[in-house]
């Protein structure tokens, strides 16, 4: 099973339930690495989950040109793609103006963080990536030691969600 990595806990949880060998997926700003996923699609894998959108914890969005970078990727590797239609309860339900607040959070955030020397990733959804070196940040949405990382180092990491109400204690 190939997913990002680092990739949202309960993803990993259920996979490991469920027995499957996780593999993962090293992301930069744009999404999935291409050769990241032509490296891991040698050990042959049975699925691969992607989170396009806001993907959690990261944030991070892929970016049109870089699904284009894996499609050229994945043609080279003969798979069967399972993708649903595009449906979204935003269509019934009143998400602009709470897209708009939670951009307008997350703006505001990344500022403060950025202003004290802070790193951050992703530019969409409600997760903002904080690297582990200059703040011991604890999300409520990520309970202490879990699982956020497919492979690699030890998951100091955590996301955390920009949902509170501005303004926000200090940073």
């Amino acid at each position: 099973m190939l997913v990002e990595n680092p990739t949202f806990p309960p993803l990993l949880d259920l996979f490991q339930l469920a027995g499957a060998r996780v593999v993962g997926l090293a992301l930069d700003d744009h999404g999935v690495r291409p050769d990241a996923l032509e490296r891991a699609l040698s050990v042959r894998p049975a699925a691969m989950y992607l989170q396009p959108r806001a993907q959690n914890p990261t944030g991070i969005s892929t970016t049109p040109a870089r699904v284009a970078a894996l499609a050229v990727v994945l043609e080279a590797s003969p798979r069967d793609i399972a993708s649903a239609p595009a449906v979204s309860l935003g269509t019934y339900l009143p998400v602009r103006r709470a897209r708009a607040e939670y951009a307008d959070r997350r703006s505001a955030l990344v500022t403060a963080l950025t202003t004290r020397g802070g790193a951050t990733t992703g530019t969409d959804g409600i997760n903002l990536w904080v690297r582990p070196d200059r703040y011991s940040v604890w999300s409520s949405s990520t309970k202490p030691g879990a699982t956020i990382r497919a492979s690699g180092p030890a998951a100091y990491e955590r996301p955390i969600m920009a949902a509170t109400p501005y303004p926000w204690p200090a940073v």
